[in-house]
């Protein structure tokens, strides 16, 4: 999917705004930040990420490439019922920490603009509703009926 990076103003890529954490010398994240503002405009304010679901009978696993807050992650695993959602990580790339709309508000390192966190709002509930869509699409599981229809069986020869 194509994830869209945060529209940031000058005071967020100077780190002055409320909630922002810069946790070591600000003249490092200064010089990042003229790379990353290129690489965004490079890339025309997309990121192009992959989400995955590998379905292993009952279980799901969700291949995310980043650090997902635990919110989404429940939010995953609740859609996925009766199969069992395990959400792996750091999966297929980074693109840094993914915060929930919350987490935005309050601020926080986290969601302090940088190389660890630049995308926007938005783009942990596009990734939960891709994989929630994903998850939804494999095939049934032939041996658990609450999974949906069964797979034809095969015709057997003795």
């Amino acid at each position: 999917i194509d994830l869209p990076y945060r529209h940031v103003t000058a005071a967020e890529m100077k780190g002055a705004v409320k909630g922002a954490q810069r946790f070591i010398d600000p003249a490092i994240y200064d010089r990042a930040m003229a790379t990353l503002a290129a690489k965004i405009r490079q890339r025309e304010g997309l990121h192009r990420a992959e989400i995955q679901v590998l379905g292993l009978g009952e279980y799901a696993f969700v291949g995310v490439p980043g650090e997902l807050f635990v919110e989404f992650g429940l939010q995953i695993k609740q859609a996925a019922y009766p199969r069992h959602a395990c959400v792996v990580t750091c999966a297929n790339g980074r693109v840094g920490y993914i915060p929930t709309r919350a987490a935005f508000q309050r601020g926080g390192y986290e969601t302090t603009f940088g190389p660890g966190s630049m995308l926007a709002p938005e783009a942990g509930e596009m990734i939960v509703e891709t994989a929630i869509d994903l998850i939804h699409a494999l095939r049934c599981d032939k041996t658990n009926p609450n999974l949906g229809e069964p797979e034809p069986k095969l015709n057997h020869r003795p």
